[in-house]
């Protein structure tokens, strides 16, 4: 390194004084001119990253909001239903019969439930579990021995009647909520409703973003992944981020998250080579800025050293 210094200051010294006025005044009209650029460049790219998360955080808390308001509604269900007077009398009835039993279950049960399975389209089922009957009635009803041996059944033992859990079973596509009846338990009868969907449907706003080359994950409260998307319009063979990469953080990837109502952290990223893109034209512009500053530099720079130099090279002459 010190031997390149010393034939740097050699060549120098060994410039012509025309020579050294040229580079002089060449490094002082493009130096700034560079460094302003570079500092145009970098807070450029820093806006650009901080307004792309600002706009996944908007984008993030949108698609929230209205899965929220999605889950509001079936807990609004839920709460209907778990607090039905006329539901709570057919199921939790003694019966004499199985045929006494059989008709209130099909005059009064099921046209209740199908009716509101009709204007919830997205339900794929309306089920109480109740420790009242030994017998399965079609979808709506059945013995609470049944789901003993969920793993959610336990998490909801000692839950309050009026909180709604709810849980997503990603293999098998679906999304429920589950609840103690206290019409039920206020007569005595242990009872669970449960309400499923297809998770698809559910999350189903998050795979319709306006952004592109983006993905989506979202965990339950146990940190369990639970549903996962990533856009269409990514790139091949660009990289990806795991959900624990996303916990993580990673400085090549904008990275978002918030949690929504029913306990479950949604995390959504977007790759900052995206973002990139979008300033290239300025950095053009900042190549051909550059460019030109130095061609109108070198230009001054000749002009104002040949008019120094001439005068004393007329005195030598």
């Amino acid at each position: 390194m010190r031997k390149f210094w010393k034939r740097c200051k050699k060549i120098y010294r060994d410039m012509k004084y025309r020579q050294k006025l040229m580079l002089t005044y060449f490094f002082i009209g493009i130096v700034p001119v560079i460094l302003l650029g570079l500092f145009c460049f970098v807070q450029t790219k820093n806006i650009l990253i901080e307004r792309e998360n600002k706009n996944l955080s908007a984008y993030l808390s949108q698609s929230i909001n209205n899965l929220d308001n999605q889950i509001e509604i079936y807990n609004n269900l839920s709460d209907y239903l778990s607090y039905n007077q006329t539901i709570s009398n057919v199921v939790g009835y003694d019966y004499k019969s199985n045929f006494d039993m059989y008709d209130q279950y099909t005059k009064v049960l099921d046209p209740l439930l199908s009716s509101l399975r009709y204007f919830h389209n997205d339900l794929n089922k309306i089920t109480i579990y109740t420790s009242n009957t030994s017998v399965r009635h079609d979808t709506t009803l059945d013995s609470i021995d049944v789901i003993k041996k969920e793993p959610w059944f336990q998490k909801i033992q000692k839950n309050n009647p009026r909180i709604i859990s709810w849980f997503v079973d990603s293999k098998k596509k679906k999304a429920f909520s589950v609840r103690n009846m206290q019409s039920l338990e206020e007569n005595g009868i242990k009872g669970v409703l449960y309400l499923e969907m297809g998770s698809d449907s559910l999350f189903e706003e998050f795979s319709k973003l306006t952004n592109t080359n983006y993905g989506i994950y979202i965990q339950d409260e146990d940190g369990k992944q639970i549903f996962s998307y990533r856009d269409k319009g990514a790139e091949e063979g660009e990289k990806t981020l795991s959900l624990e990469q996303c916990k993580m953080g990673d400085q090549n990837f904008a990275i978002v998250n918030e949690k929504t109502t029913a306990g479950w952290t949604v995390w959504l990223y977007k790759p900052n080579s995206v973002i990139y893109n979008s300033i290239w034209s300025i950095i053009l512009a900042l190549v051909l800025m550059v460019i030109v500053c130095i061609i109108i530099s070198a230009v001054a720079a000749t002009a104002v050293s040949k008019v120094l130099v001439s005068r004393i090279v007329k005195l030598k002459k």
